[in-house]
């Protein structure tokens, strides 16, 4: 269970806590973040402006019109932005890890998931429970599972990178409203 975690020891997983072997780090800009909901800095304004549509989640359908006209019991789901999408060259520019063209295919992800299902061959966890010691360490040596992990890595090393910067930010407006 402490591996499903991603911690060490049973230690709970703390976001911004990286952990290295034996050792807990975590990146002295964390501090300065706001809290995860984002409720750290809510303001409300008397007016709208102008150009500003007013819109409730009441008023989203959620129910169109029916199949042929009908009542409306034909389920739409709510409208939403999803995760970002980026190109292969964006990704390249910022350096992300190459990884098997075939992970970005659905066709070829819902077989080899078929294939995992099915197949003790394919899978090395098929006849293991999830409490088993090795069952986490199976899942994260597929080829895809791996694609994942570098790719994240790449990401925490450009989120600790950003956090520096907002450090240094931080240090020096604290330092020129002192001196000012």
């Amino acid at each position: 269970a402490a591996a499903a975690a991603g911690s060490n020891y049973g230690a709970p997983a703390i976001a911004g806590v990286r952990t290295f072997g034996n050792t807990r780090t975590v990146h002295p800009a964390i501090r300065h973040l706001p809290p995860p909901s984002g409720t750290s800095q809510v303001t409300f304004r008397e007016t709208l402006p102008e150009a500003a549509e007013v819109r409730h989640q009441a008023a989203e359908p959620w129910f169109g019109p029916g199949v042929a006209g009908g009542s409306g019991t034909q389920f739409q789901p709510p409208k939403s932005e999803g995760a970002p999408m980026y190109t292969k060259e964006q990704l390249r520019e910022w350096q992300y890890p190459e990884y098997d063209p075939n992970f970005d295919n659905p066709e070829w992800l819902k077989e080899q998931f078929r294939k995992e299902r099915e197949d003790p061959r394919e899978n090395a966890n098929f006849w293991l429970d999830p409490s088993d010691p090795a069952f986490f360490n199976n899942a994260a040596r597929r080829p895809y599972a791996k694609a994942l992990i570098r790719s994240e890595d790449h990401w925490n090393t450009r989120r600790n990178l950003w956090l520096e910067q907002f450090d240094n930010v931080r240090l020096l407006n604290e330092s020129r409203s002192t001196t000012g």
